[in-house]
């Protein structure tokens, strides 16, 4: 329980310089292409669309607890001084430096295509031809869509998720998360 009132503390903190500096003008073009008179509608909208954007967020710690628990599950297999957990040790610190440097310097090392499936470019694409349709259902598209755009802050908790080893676990760590930046 402290695990996720840490998260979503984190989250909440996080939201204040990290996510109103990237996420905010993404906020900003949905609320100005969205504008209306209608408070009630432009409220409906915005509640649908980070409803959509919290549930990407916990199916990926859904997903992320699932690997996590493969991993920990061959690692207790192998045994504590086993080549195999010394191996996905090495891997799983490259990967968290890699992740580091291309935040730090986007072009200097290639994205890795199955942890990045989609660049922001992909993802802004498929937001606006999907925000171009008319449908009750277009904010819950686009936060889902949103949730899924590659993000540093994200991947601590991401990593929090892997290391419960549980499914549940991980979409509960995601979903504490993304309640602490709503």
């Amino acid at each position: 329980m402290l695990d996720l009132l840490l998260i979503a503390i984190l989250g909440f903190l996080g939201s204040f310089g990290h996510c109103a500096g990237m996420c905010g003008p993404l906020t900003m073009a949905f609320s100005l292409s969205n504008s209306r008179n209608d408070k009630l509608a432009a409220f409906r909208f915005h509640l649908l669309l980070n409803l959509g954007r919290i549930a990407a967020y916990a199916l990926v710690g859904a997903a992320i607890g699932g690997l996590g628990s493969v991993l920990i599950a061959g690692g207790l297999l192998a045994g504590t001084g086993s080549e195999l957990r010394r191996a996905i040790a090495l891997l799983t610190g490259t990967m968290l430096i890699w992740f580091g440097v291309v935040q730090i310097k986007p072009g200097l090392l290639p994205r890795l295509p199955l942890l990045h499936p989609m660049s922001h470019d992909q993802v802004g694409q498929a937001m606006s031809k999907l925000s171009a349709q008319k449908n009750w259902w277009v904010p819950i598209g686009l936060g889902l869509l949103w949730g899924l755009i590659p993000c540093g802050f994200l991947y601590a908790a991401q990593i929090k998720a892997a290391e419960t080893g549980n499914p549940v676990l991980g979409a509960t760590t995601m979903l504490a998360l993304g309640l602490g930046t709503s």
